[in-house]
């Protein structure tokens, strides 16, 4: 029997009957949830005193290279157009650019994270808000980019 963490451990034979085995991670949603569903999001880094400093030149580099599209269009490639949800695709969208705004803005990991982490579990964190509030104003039926644009623009 396989220990279950955050990977699931399968066995087989290969073709010589030795038993191989082989980690698949998995997720879940817990990565890339539904956008639409953020409330029960939780890092569990944001209570390390680490998360609480500033980036340095290195991070913040790597930060700013960071695209979501690209990401998005390998993951397609990698997994198949099925195996994950547009909307799941749209939690990294948001979520590299609250990433990439904020570092740029001088917010520690800590802060970032605290926009997308609700204080109160009755009421939607700052993202959340903007992210209804976005919606509202390009209208269901407009593009992840029209969308993207909005939030940009409106994520201060």
């Amino acid at each position: 029997p396989m220990r279950r963490h955050t990977s699931v451990g399968t066995e087989h034979d290969d073709e010589n009957g030795d038993v191989v085995t082989r980690l698949v991670p998995i997720d879940n949603g817990m990565c890339l949830p539904d956008y639409r569903h953020l409330e029960d999001t939780t890092f569990c880094w944001m209570s390390w005193s680490q998360s609480r400093e500033p980036l340095d030149r290195v991070s913040l580099a790597i930060i700013d290279e960071m695209d979501s599209w690209a990401d998005a269009a390998m993951l397609r490639e990698e997994l198949g157009e099925q195996a994950i949800s547009e909307e799941a695709l749209m939690s990294l969208h948001i979520g590299t650019a609250i990433l990439r705004k904020g570092a740029a803005g001088g917010l520690s990991l800590h802060d970032i994270g605290s926009l997308i982490v609700r204080d109160d579990i009755d009421e939607p964190s700052r993202v959340e808000a903007l992210i209804t509030e976005c919606w509202d104003i390009v209208g269901q039926d407009a593009s992840a980019r029209v969308f993207m644009g909005m939030f940009c623009d409106k994520f201060e």
